[in-house]
């Protein structure tokens, strides 16, 4: 998958300048904060399977006055192989999520919270398979949609400009075709006023 090392450069651009323009000496946030993740999980069909790294980022938007919803929207990038998983050197694809999600601060002590959320998901996954059960390897690429469900920690102190969720639970699923779940790390940046 020869295109997904530019993706990358670009993502990887984007995610190191985009907080520094977005710097100010203004002492407030806004309600609207960038998101940025790093993940490492599974996601498979009903023809294949594998282990790999995800790349998350996104927008959130506060919502309410304690602010303990937000509305997201993110997308994500995983690259997959079958080698850890399925013992099959020639598998290898990607899956590309595009989400809406709504998040709450289910029980917040102080800066901790105990956070879920629930979205849509379109997912776009494509690759190489190493066809083990059919008579040759094939290239594959189709869409899905379903839902997205998620859990996790969140870290967010009030006068720190950084906050932080550990999410062990993102999971994707269409319910019949297509699941994928990482465990996420993510920074959020809040923007000035």
């Amino acid at each position: 998958m020869p295109y997904l090392k530019p993706i990358s450069f670009i993502f990887l651009v984007l995610g190191t300048f985009t907080p520094l323009l977005a710097q100010d000496q203004k002492p407030e946030w806004s309600r609207t904060s960038l998101y940025y993740g790093l993940g490492y999980g599974e996601a498979f069909d009903a023809f294949t399977r594998g282990l790999g790294g995800v790349f998350h980022c996104g927008v959130n938007q506060e919502l309410g006055k304690k602010q303990k919803f937000r509305l997201s929207l993110q997308m994500s990038l995983g690259s997959y192989s079958g080698r850890l998983d399925q013992n099959s050197d020639g598998t290898a694809f990607y899956s590309l999520n595009l989400t809406p999600a709504v998040y709450a601060d289910l029980l917040r002590f102080r800066s901790l919270s105990i956070v879920g959320g629930t979205g849509f998901v379109w997912n776009n996954m494509g690759g190489y398979q190493d066809a083990f059960r059919f008579s040759g390897p094939y290239y594959f690429n189709y869409w899905n949609y379903g839902i997205y469900l998620s859990g996790g920690l969140r870290f967010n102190p009030k006068s720190f400009r950084l906050a932080f969720e550990l999410l062990p639970i993102n999971f994707y699923s269409d319910l019949f075709m297509f699941w994928q779940n990482d465990l996420r790390l993510v920074v959020l940046v809040k923007l000035y006023k």
